[in-house]
Parts: structure tokens; C-alpha cells; sequence
């Protein structure tokens, strides 16, 4: 890397991907939480036929990519 390159580089651009990978993986660990602690306590607590074990499945995966995409994003801002 030569001084120009090193002169044109904008911390600041940076700063701002650290804050939107932040930001990204705290809206993925909300949606996380709301999904394990809320939506699916209520549809358990309502609903007990055979579609709704189906739905609780699909919503335990989505739980789960939300839980990779936050810890993918806290690690991308660390690097």
C-alpha cells in the first residue's frame, strides 16, 4: 500500500459498517427473542393441533438463522 492509497482511505466509512453490522445483528437477536420467548410461548399456550407443532418447527428454524445471522454480524464488526 503506497501513501496516496493510505491518504484516501475514510475512517468513517468504516465506522459506519461497524455501526449498520451492529445494528443488523441486534435486530437479529430481538427478532430471536421475540420469536422464542413470545410467539412461540403464545402459540403453544392457544393452539395444540398437528399444524401448529409444524409452524413451531419452521419458527425454531427461523430462530435459528436469526441466531447465526446476529453472531455473523457481531463477528464481522469485530474483524
Amino acid at each position: 500500500m503506497d501513501y496516496a492509497t493510505l491518504e484516501s482511505l475514510s475512517p468513517g466509512r468504516f465506522e459506519d459498517a461497524a455501526d449498520a453490522y451492529r445494528s443488523a445483528s441486534s435486530t437479529a437477536g430481538e427478532s430471536k427473542h421475540r420469536l422464542e420467548h413470545q410467539i412461540s410461548v403464545r402459540m403453544r399456550k392457544k393452539l395444540g393441533c398437528e399444524a401448529a407443532e409444524a409452524a413451531l418447527g419452521q419458527l425454531r428454524r427461523l430462530a435459528r438463522n436469526f441466531h447465526y445471522a446476529q453472531t455473523e454480524c457481531g463477528c464481522s464488526r469485530r474483524r
